[in-house]
């Protein structure tokens, strides 16, 4: 779990060896190393990484040591995906859970609340219809849902077009809030950088970081 945050919140954690349980350390290194564009404050995403750490190491239950409650949340999540469970039976089981499991228990009550805890390290996706040839996705001018048609094959681009329902879906990562995040560090910053500022400018070509493009 410690790693998947770290992933998620790169610039914010890439400078960090400290334990998570010297909590009091961790958090002074975080507030030096990401600061706002005026240099005065901590950056906002500080608050929201020293959440997920609290999350990643608190118990699913008193006493719980197999998962904590993020790493539980994120595996029901994945099982939901690969099982294309309904929303209405992901909160049904959670219900279940809610009153099987001993008292203090910390899932949330609701597919709503959980699908916003995994958002939030970064898994967040976009989903863009494809023709089920692979000819092309319909974005951009072709998002409509009155674009029936692949522009190339003719296939169509429902499998159920009375409920419009695509044949096939393209879920994309948007990359900009990555990048975002590797620049919220100024030491993370400052390597990002490194291609256009620190690197020998000869003109001789020697890595792809020498080259215009």
């Amino acid at each position: 779990m410690r790693g998947m945050i770290h992933d998620a919140f790169g610039g914010v954690t890439q400078f960090m060896d400290t334990d998570i349980s010297e909590s009091g350390g961790m958090e002074q290194n975080v507030q030096e190393n990401t600061t706002h564009p005026s240099g005065n404050q901590p950056h906002p995403e500080v608050d929201k990484f020293e959440r997920f750490m609290k999350e990643a190491n608190e118990e699913l239950y008193p006493g719980c040591k197999k998962f904590s409650k993020l790493s539980f949340l994120l595996r029901m999540y994945h099982t939901k995906c690969m099982f294309k469970w309904s929303n209405e039976s992901f909160n049904s089981l959670l219900g279940l859970l809610k009153d099987a499991l001993p008292e203090g228990e910390k899932l949330p009550s609701s597919f709503y609340k959980t699908k916003k805890i995994v958002e939030g390290l970064g898994l967040k996706y976009e989903k863009i219809h494809a023709c089920p040839n692979d000819c092309m996705l319909f974005r951009k001018e072709f998002a409509n849902k009155n674009v029936n048609e692949c522009k190339v094959c003719g296939a169509s681009r429902w499998k159920n077009d009375a409920r419009k329902i695509p044949a096939k879906v393209l879920r994309y990562f948007p990359l900009k809030p990555r990048l975002q995040r590797l620049f919220m560090s100024s030491e993370t910053s400052k390597a990002m950088r490194w291609h256009h500022e620190e690197h020998n400018k000869d003109g001789v070509l020697r890595h792809p970081a020498d080259y215009e493009a």
